[in-house]
Parts: structure tokens; C-alpha cells; sequence
């Protein structure tokens, strides 16, 4: 009788230790091995009448098979719950206006698709490249090659204009403002006036590089149809930079809050107390919208 007691002890026992393996396989299944992707790079592919294709994508807006996964930045692997032949498409972000917190979708880009073998644990490395779309106005490219459209003194001073210089320029040649204490402010306007869409239906932006030793403030003025024009600071400071860098400046609100007939583009730049000079460098402006 013990002999027996102790085996369905044991059996009971053998039994109990299965039914909680079991039961650790319910609440703690196995867990899916991701595959992993990683953008290489971002490109710009530009046409003739386009400018430079120099862009500052900062992430990818990615989607696996048609549901969103995230954005993410270049040259950082991120895991991805799919594997074989997936569909991946990506849409380019930038930092709107200079902000890092502020990531946008940046709307005059196309987005990138392409197929790939995923793998279960290993990491596919893809390099999006992106185009204007169709359908854009550009209302001026202007790469600072002989001349520039920003030559309205608007400061009345010609030692605080734009020249064109070879040295340290970004690509062939560039614009360059010098202050100095003698001169110590510049300010520098388009030397047109555009008519710009007006709605908050239309993007328009202002792509320009840019490196900075002084603060750049950049400002509208704005025309009536009767010719009659106002200023309008826009809070737009692009803070110095040592090296080369892209900005996108989106003007939508400012356009949108004053409704006027035509615009041009001002920037101030002001010599800081103690400073004795600074060098401010452009290139590669653009000022684009969708077609009316």
C-alpha cells in the first residue's frame, strides 16, 4: 500500500511540475525574433532648374507593409516584427524652422519605396534617396555663382553687402557678409518682390545653407497692391553655426496672419558688444510652394 502511495505521489508530482511548465508557456511565450533596419543614408536627387541637391534629412518616417513604425535617424538599427519579402516605404523628416524637437514631414520631397529580404536577427541596410515632386514653383534658386538676388541695402551701408567669395565656400562659391566694429550691422533684403500663396493650405518654404558667427534674424515685408509696404519680424533666428549646415524655414503663418499682394525676404545680422567681427557665409537658397 505505501508502494503505491508514493507512486501516484510521484506520478502526481510529475504531473504537477508539467502542468506549470505548461502554464509558463502560456504566460510567458516564446518571444518573436525581430529583424533589424538601418538607414545608411538620406540622398536628394535634383533636376535641372532645382539647385543644389545638398538637404538635411534628419529622419526617416518609415512604414513596414503599410503600417507606420516610427521615424528614425540614419546609421541607428531598429528592430522590425517582419521578415522575408517586406515592402518598406519612407517618408523624409526635417527640423522645421532649425527646432530638433520640431520633426516634420518635409512636403516638397517625394517618399522612397523599395522591397527587401528581411532577416530574422540580422540588420538590412537601406539608403533612401528622395526627389522634388511634381507640381512645385520655384520662385528662385539662387547659388551665389556670379551674383545674388539679395541686394537690397536696406541698412544704407555698401560696406555690409553680400559678396561673392571662393574661401571657405560650400559649393564653388558662396555669399559672405563681413561685420566689423566700424560696421557692425547688416541688413539685407531680396531684391524682388514675389506673390506667395496666402492660405494655410499652402506650404511655402525657404531652404538655404548657411554658416554663422552672429545671430541671423530673418524677416517679411510685405506689399499692398498699392504699393504701400510693411515689415514683419517672423521670430525666425538661425543661431551661429561652425560649420556648414541646411535649414527649411517655413513661412505658412506669417504669410497666412498678414495676407498681403507681394513679398520679399530680409535678414539682420548685428555684431555682438565685445566682438570685434564675424563672417556670415549663405548658399543655396530656394524659395519654393506647390503650383497654384
Amino acid at each position: 500500500m505505501l508502494k503505491m502511495t508514493t507512486k501516484l505521489f510521484k506520478l502526481f508530482g510529475c504531473m504537477l511540475i508539467l502542468a506549470l511548465f505548461s502554464a509558463c508557456n502560456i504566460i510567458n511565450p516564446d518571444e518573436e525574433i525581430p529583424s533589424f533596419v538601418e538607414f545608411e543614408s538620406f540622398d536628394l536627387l535634383t533636376k535641372v532648374g532645382e539647385g543644389s541637391n545638398a538637404e538635411r534629412i534628419t529622419e526617416g518616417w518609415i512604414y513596414i507593409n503599410n503600417d507606420l513604425l516610427g521615424a528614425f535617424s540614419a546609421n541607428r538599427p531598429f528592430p522590425v516584427l517582419a521578415s522575408g519579402e517586406t515592402e518598406i516605404v519612407v517618408d523624409p523628416g526635417i527640423h522645421e524652422n532649425g527646432i530638433g524637437s520640431a520633426t516634420e514631414l518635409y512636403p516638397f520631397y517625394t517618399r522612397f519605396t523599395t522591397t527587401v529580404d528581411l532577416v530574422e536577427g540580422e540588420v538590412t541596410k537601406i539608403s533612401p534617396i528622395f526627389e522634388y515632386r511634381d507640381r512645385l514653383t520655384f520662385v528662385f534658386v539662387d547659388e551665389f555663382t556670379d551674383n545674388t538676388i539679395f541686394t537690397n541695402d536696406l541698412d544704407n551701408n555698401e560696406e555690409t553687402g553680400i559678396e561673392i567669395t571662393f574661401e571657405d565656400a560650400f559649393e564653388g562659391s558662396s555669399g559672405l557678409i563681413e561685420l566689423t566694429e566700424d560696421n557692425p550691422t547688416a541688413i539685407i533684403g531680396s531684391a524682388f518682390a514675389y506673390e506667395l500663396p496666402t492660405t494655410s493650405l499652402q506650404a511655402v518654404f525657404l531652404e538655404m545653407n548657411y554658416k554663422n558667427e552672429v545671430d541671423i534674424n530673418v524677416g517679411l515685408i510685405g506689399f499692398n497692391e498699392f504699393g504701400e509696404e510693411a515689415r514683419f519680424p517672423t521670430n525666425r533666428v538661425i543661431t551661429p553655426k561652425a560649420e556648414w549646415n541646411k535649414i527649411y524655414l517655413n513661412f505658412d503663418e506669417d504669410l497666412n496672419a498678414t495676407f498681403l499682394d507681394f513679398y520679399q525676404f530680409y535678414f539682420v545680422m548685428t555684431l555682438p558688444e565685445g566682438q570685434e567681427s564675424a563672417k556670415v557665409l549663405f548658399d543655396n537658397f530656394k524659395l519654393i510652394h506647390f503650383n497654384q
